[in-house]
């Protein structure tokens, strides 16, 4: 028989049991995807605040997923963001891109991430397909507000401090326990760096 949830409880009609609802694998990953968009959100309204140049423009991409033969699906498209396959298309890890409008091509890729553990394979591999199509010194950052524990130090860095590193992709944390110093960098010097890079 079928219940009905509120707030964390389950109430079944007829009944005066109230069952607790269990919180489910789905529940957590929704959990995730919502703080997930909200930080995109925040960070996306801070660079589209502070970034005026007129030959630029601020977007936030949507991961289209294009099967080899079939048409697109409507809504705003960047073609120069495609990642092509003999099985499919598809724009990676590309949460907010600054395009220079004159050239149509990006400027800055940024990945923004709640929680960079185990996920920062998935942005090295996305910089460098990108960086294959539109040149090796593409700059691509990651933004994340997680503590970043794991990267050690410049003095003592971790395999991560490594990977980023080598593969010259800039991290800002909003955190401020995190160890900062080489491609470690905290948050305010996100929108200079763009103004560096893009000026």
């Amino acid at each position: 028989m079928g219940g009905v949830h509120v707030d964390n409880f389950k109430y079944y009609p007829g009944y005066n049991t109230v069952m607790p609802r269990v919180k489910t694998e789905t529940d957590h990953q929704s959990k995730a995807s919502r703080s997930g968009n909200a930080f995109q959100r925040e960070i996306y309204k801070m660079i589209l605040d502070q970034v005026k140049d007129p030959n630029l423009s601020v977007n936030q991409p949507s991961t289209t997923i294009v099967k080899a033969g079939k048409k697109k699906r409507k809504g705003k498209q960047f073609p120069c963001l495609l990642i092509h396959t003999p099985i499919a298309s598809f724009i990676g890890d590309t949460d907010i891109v600054v395009f220079n409008k004159r050239k149509q091509v990006p400027a800055v890729i940024i990945s923004c991430k709640t929680s960079i553990r185990e996920r920062i394979a998935q942005a090295l591999y996305s910089a460098r397909l990108y960086r294959a199509q539109h040149g090796e010194n593409l700059p691509f950052y990651l933004v994340t507000r997680d503590p970043g524990l794991e990267f050690g130090s410049e003095q003592k860095p971790k395999k991560a401090l490594v990977m980023v590193w080598h593969e010259r992709i800039s991290v800002y944390t909003m955190n401020p326990r995190t160890v900062t110093g080489g491609p470690i960098r905290p948050i305010d010097q996100l929108i200079p760096d763009i103004h560096l890079v893009t000026g």
